[in-house]
């Protein structure tokens, strides 16, 4: 079950949801405050010359500031790095479908 747990922290929400964002605040929390910051957020190295990368991160990030302190703290990182399911799926199927539109037209 350990071993479940590791290979599949979103299966095991309560249990896990810790792990994952402690492992993103290791990752992206450089000043170590215990909080992001919206230039630690969008800190992700060969993106910062990528304009829409940048522009989405940055809605994201204050989408999921539901304080409006402008920083990501306990459960606001939770819900980033753990985001519901269906979000994910919805993201990944809008992303996978933009990959497969070749002519652009939204559809297939």
């Amino acid at each position: 079950d350990e071993l479940n747990m590791f290979l599949h922290p979103y299966n095991f929400k309560p249990t896990m949801q810790f792990v994952e964002r402690d492992y993103a605040m290791s990752r992206y929390d450089t000043d170590k405050d215990g909080s992001l910051s919206l230039e630690e957020f969008v800190s992700e190295p060969n993106m910062e010359n990528d304009d829409e990368w940048f522009k989405t991160e940055t809605e994201k990030f204050h989408r999921l500031d539901i304080n409006s302190n402008s920083f990501l703290d306990g459960d606001e990182i939770i819900e980033w790095v753990v985001p519901p399911m269906k979000e994910g799926a919805d993201a990944e199927a809008s992303h996978l479908i933009s990959q497969a539109d070749f002519d652009n037209d939204g559809s297939e």
